[in-house]
């Protein structure tokens, strides 16, 4: 089950109090981690996760830099996102 915990927070536009749901945990896992999980459960080796691991890093990254999303199952989305403000002409 995913930790969750209750927040407050005022709304600025409202300046009324809100409450908010937000995953408890905000440490990350590492990639050792997951090797050494992923190792005990299978026989696969450290070294082969390793290989793997890094083709699908460097696909991944290959495939949003020619402009593609790339789409994992139920692992997730990678898409690239571009935060830009409005300018009155192209060329700026």
């Amino acid at each position: 089950m995913i930790p969750l915990v209750i927040y407050q927070r005022k709304n600025p536009k409202t300046a009324l109090l809100q409450y908010f749901l937000k995953n408890d945990k905000t440490v990350p896992v590492r990639l050792p981690d997951f090797y050494s999980r992923i190792q005990e459960a299978t026989t696969i080796s450290t070294a082969d996760l390793k290989a793997v691991v890094n083709a699908l890093q460097e696909q991944i990254i290959y495939q949003l830099k020619q402009g593609y999303s790339v789409r994992l199952g139920d692992l997730g989305s990678f898409h690239v996102t571009i935060h830009a403000k409005g300018k009155q002409t192209a060329a700026e």
